[in-house]
């Protein structure tokens, strides 16, 4: 797995990272702008992987008793 970003980050090529912290731990979500890959990290340990191309998406996970749920949609592009 590629070094998780320490802020959030988007690139067209390389995709878009949303990181934060929470509880101490540091989670990231990674989408691929050209393939819906997404990924979810947690303190450097991937813990869901998922494939959407024109629908969101939503990741669950529980770490040490906390349970979390990532949902990623995609709004309609703006003029």
């Amino acid at each position: 797995m590629r070094h998780l970003p320490s802020t959030s980050t988007a690139s067209f090529l390389s995709g878009l990272w949303f990181v934060f912290q929470d509880s101490g731990r540091r989670i990231g979500v990674w989408c691929g702008a050209l393939s819906g890959n997404q990924k979810v990290v947690v303190d450097g340990e991937v813990v869901s992987t998922q494939r959407h191309v024109l629908r969101g998406a939503t990741h669950t996970f529980t770490r040490q008793n906390d349970e979390y749920q990532v949902t990623l949609s995609q709004l309609p592009a703006r003029d």
